[in-house]
């Protein structure tokens, strides 16, 4: 089983302890043998590149909107 969990961009301790000891054990508790997590995506760097840009973007948005 292979589980990723995309709304967590971020690796806090409760998410890695709900995933890596919570739901292991669930599955081992129920027959499953290779379980594995997609690390969260604050490590990636063209992810973190591009939240930067998009809050960028919308403080520039914002900036211009007040200028009219």
């Amino acid at each position: 089983m292979l589980v990723a969990t995309p709304s967590f961009v971020a690796d806090c301790l409760e998410t890695l302890e709900e995933n890596n000891v919570q739901n292991y054990q669930t599955f081992r508790a129920n027959g499953g043998k290779n379980f594995a997590t997609v690390r969260p995506m604050n490590g990636c760097e063209p992810f973190c590149d591009f939240l930067a840009k998009l809050a960028e973007d919308k403080i520039a948005a914002e900036a211009n909107h007040g200028k009219a």
